[in-house]
């Protein structure tokens, strides 16, 4: 990656809200598992990258939930596991069933954040804390 744009890349980190963040960082994982399953599918190489990348994010993700903030992050810490293990089965079984499930989680995970960030951008909710 060149330079230029490893800048850019942190700037728009360190200037985004953690709600942006959030956004940014499950639409890439979602584009993982998307050529994580194609890959299963079509039996090419680029499934170990595809898995390893989208475990990283979700475990990432995980990792940065704040406990201390309700029962939200309890669910969120669940579906996390629960996404590592479907795709833990997926590579076992050279299956994209599992994959296409986290996708679907994840997506109604994202759409979720996204209309809330609508409403915090309306005013009408607090921006939550992940």
């Amino acid at each position: 990656m060149n330079q230029a744009l490893a800048n850019y890349r942190k700037t728009m980190v360190n200037t985004a809200s953690p709600l942006e963040n959030v956004i940014a960082v499950q639409e890439r994982c979602l584009q993982h598992l998307a050529t994580l399953a194609r890959s299963i599918e079509e039996n090419t190489p680029d499934k170990q990258v595809s898995l390893q990348k989208a475990m990283d994010i979700i475990q990432a993700l995980d990792q940065e939930l704040n406990f201390s903030q309700g029962d939200i992050p309890l669910h969120l810490h669940t579906l996390y596991e629960c996404m590592l293990a479907q795709l833990a089965q997926a590579n076992l079984a050279n299956d994209p069933s599992p994959v296409k499930l986290c996708e679907l989680w994840l997506g109604d995970l994202l759409a979720t954040w996204r209309a809330i960030q609508r409403q915090a951008q309306s005013g009408t909710v607090a921006s939550p804390q992940a």
